[in-house]
């Protein structure tokens, strides 16, 4: 994704965070198989609707392949669900012929990053990014507030292709039924 590659930023409470290697959906073996692709890492975002608008007015396509492309949450507020492959089905690399391989995006933690660079007073905010450990710091549960950095590639013959790139996490909250003493079968998440 080269030039016709553009970088956007939507910020809000994300649902269904699958953003880890240990969360990636592989599909259910029927209409949605992830086989080919090694898994899908996703996330929904609850959206205004001025983000909304800008994502459109960025290129996100409304309706795609005959799919509606924003759904709407409990409360009628618009959602997106933001998707990254980890490995592409067709697309190779140039010089080695290999699959390309995009991987998990990068989580992080966003107060510790910003912490971080404000105590060292000097490089960029990427420069103290401490990767999320799934194994360390938990999953992300629903409501947990989220910058989501996205791709939208536009294609010179109209294609459309808009990919999960990176999560800042800036407020987590525990999954429902991460703690065993008060899970229940409705709650727990498996």
């Amino acid at each position: 994704m080269a030039s016709n590659t553009k970088y956007h930023f939507v910020t809000g409470p994300v649902l269904f965070a699958r953003v880890f290697e240990e969360t990636k959906d592989m599909g259910n073996g029927g209409k949605v198989d992830y086989t080919k692709e090694e898994g899908m890492y996703s996330v929904e975002v609850v959206l205004t609707e001025e983000q909304k608008a800008e994502m459109i007015g960025y290129g996100v396509q409304e309706k795609a392949l005959g799919n509606i492309m924003f759904k709407t949450d409990q409360d009628g507020n618009p959602k997106y669900r933001f998707k990254r492959p980890h490995k592409h089905k067709t697309m190779k690399d140039r010089k080695t012929g290999a699959p390309v391989v995009f991987g998990a995006p990068e989580v992080f933690d966003m107060e510790k990053a910003l912490a971080a660079w404000k105590e060292a007073g000097t490089g960029t905010l990427q420069d103290h990014i401490k990767p999320w450990s799934y194994e360390e710091d938990g999953n992300i549960g629903n409501g947990s507030i989220c910058k989501i950095k996205y791709s939208v590639y536009q294609g010179d013959n109209g294609s459309v292709v808009v990919r999960l790139e990176k999560v800042a996490v800036i407020e987590r909250l525990e999954p429902e039924g991460s703690d065993p003493e008060t899970a229940d079968a409705d709650s727990a998440y498996f």
